[in-house]
């Protein structure tokens, strides 16, 4: 220490006088100091709903969305192949025919070959043939797969008749495939490389796809039909989408909620379309089948209503919401009562349907996409009968939904919809086992839910972002 004192000091520069900091007292910690202690500022929470949501969209990964959509595929095959197997001339061992709702095609067409189209609209005359047709095979086999389409799908149906029961729905099978061929190679072009794959085979292993296969009906060519409605108005060719909707004209019901919006937003064009089309139909049912069935049929028409309240009619199979209020409410009430009671929530899809639809008609835009989506939902939903099998109606909807739900605006409604759209294929898969039990039917519930969302997407401040979003639009054929 001593030493370091004597040496010499090398001259240097003072430094400049500074000024001290002016101190401040800090406050005390009751006023809330923030340089008291340090401030731990949390994070923004989640809602808890939205956390719920995201984690089961989180856990619907494809390798999920592959295998259990494929396991129940390949159970319900096995269960129905061995029920195949122990048929006896095309008869089940329940005593239903193989085929089922084919059975109603055949015998209208076989009606029509054998010059017979006065029985088409009487339900005795259905009764007994059917009970002659499957008696020799079952004699204790009773009831009815009525015929309910227009007499042009019966002339339609003729030439199918005349080769026999079986090969006619070999035949017809074979047709019902290639229409979903035909309408996934126009979902193709609504979705990125590589989620095709996927979406067919969701599509192929749904519960309504094995419904309307092994029940022989034509829910693949109302699915094709309704894919080509939507691709030609994406397209802008409103001329074709007005035909293709024509041929809708033996599920006629589901065209009257899309000729509403194309008349309330003036789409001329695909009005006029539809009209040729309507006109078509009508000439070739009177060229081939005469004027008096078009009178029968019109006659018969009013009278579909009754049969969701005809005994051994199963209601537990209806998925639109008169369906539905017939199940929950039927035994209790009077025979108009359901109908009203359905009333409020159809006036309710109907307001959120046109709440979508409003402002000008944008078929590049997003919204658009989502506006057909809703217009399908809608339709479904107002129904005054939906079949389980017309459930896979839906499938285009759900694909215009994801083909905008990539961009950032819709992301935040994304894993609410993933989950509705989940639950809903289960629900599908138990319902006619669970909604006889409970005499609640959740599918037009959940729909009514994806409505609500989709109104809520499609908003315009959601969708002035994300305008450039589609780039390219679908090939209409």
């Amino acid at each position: 220490m001593h030493a370091m004192a004597d040496q010499p000091v090398p001259a240097t520069t003072s430094p400049p006088a500074t000024t001290p900091a002016p101190t401040t007292t800090p406050p005390p910690a009751s006023a809330g100091n923030p340089l008291r202690e340090p401030q731990h500022h949390p994070a923004p929470t989640t809602p808890r709903s939205e956390n719920f949501l995201t984690r089961i969209a989180d856990w619907l990964t494809p390798q999920r969305l592959r295998h259990y959509p494929l396991a129940l595929l390949v159970g319900t095959i096995l269960i129905y192949a061995v029920s195949l197997a122990r048929s006896t001339n095309w008869i089940e061992p329940a005593g239903s025919v193989i085929g089922r709702d084919f059975l109603a095609f055949f015998m209208a067409g076989d009606l029509v070959n054998h010059h017979q189209t006065t029985r088409l609209y009487n339900f005795a005359d259905q009764e007994n043939y059917q009970q002659q047709f499957v008696g020799p095979a079952n004699p204790n086999w009773v009831g009815i797969h009525p015929f309910l389409n227009p007499p042009h799908y019966a002339a339609l149906m003729a030439p199918l008749a005349r080769v026999g029961y079986g090969p006619a729905l070999l035949l017809w099978t074979t047709l019902a495939l290639a229409a979903c061929a035909a309408a996934a190679s126009i979902w193709r072009t609504w979705l990125q490389p590589g989620e095709i794959t996927l979406v067919i085979l969701l599509t192929i292993c749904s519960p309504p796809a094995f419904q309307a296969l092994a029940g022989g009906q034509n829910t693949f060519f109302s699915l094709l039909i309704i894919t080509g409605f939507c691709a030609a108005l994406l397209a802008g060719r409103d001329t074709l989408a007005g035909l293709i909707l024509a041929l809708l004209a033996y599920k006629f019901q589901l065209t009257l909620l899309p000729l509403a919006v194309l008349l309330c937003k003036r789409r001329w064009r695909a009005i006029a379309g539809l009209t040729v089309g309507g006109i078509l139909t009508l000439a070739f049912t009177a060229a081939t089948l005469g004027t008096g069935v078009i009178f029968d049929y019109i006659h018969f028409a009013p009278r579909l209503g009754e049969l969701l309240g005809l005994a051994g009619f199963d209601i537990h199979k209806q998925h639109s919401w008169t369906g539905a209020c017939q199940l929950l409410v039927g035994d209790w009430l009077p025979a108009a009562g359901p109908r009203l009671f359905a009333a409020v929530p159809v006036l309710a899809a109907l307001i959120m349907l046109a709440r979508i639809w409003r402002g000008p008609w944008e078929r590049t835009s997003p919204r658009f996409s989502l506006q057909l989506c809703a217009l399908i939902i809608a339709t479904l939903l107002t129904s005054p009968y939906l079949f389980h099998y017309d459930m896979l109606l839906i499938v285009p909807a759900l694909i215009l939904w994801w083909r905008v739900a990539r961009t950032p605006a819709y992301r935040p409604n994304t894993p609410a919809i993933q989950t509705i759209i989940a639950a809903g294929f289960i629900w599908l898969a138990l319902s006619s086992a669970l909604a006889p039990l409970t005499h609640i039917q959740l599918s037009p519930l959940l729909m009514t839910i994806l409505l609500l969302l989709l109104m809520r997407m499609s908003q315009p401040a959601n969708t002035c972002a994300v305008q450039p979003a589609i780039a390219r639009a679908p090939a209409a054929g």
